[in-house]
């Protein structure tokens, strides 16, 4: 983030509480997609998205 704060680009920060409702916002959509992929492959996208989110400092 810092490295394209530093190249001029605007970040914007979304409290968590913001960021939790627009997640279960959008969980129908999510759901109604992830059926039309091979389970392994959402669980697999799924764990990575966690794994990403987790890195947040």
């Amino acid at each position: 983030m810092d490295e394209l704060k530093a190249k001029g680009m605007a970040v914007n920060e979304i409290a968590p509480a913001e960021l939790d409702r627009m997640r279960e916002k959008t969980k129908p959509i999510a759901e109604k997609f992830s059926a039309d992929y091979d389970p392994a492959i959402v669980k697999l996208f799924n764990s990575e998205l966690d794994r990403v989110h987790a890195l947040k400092p």
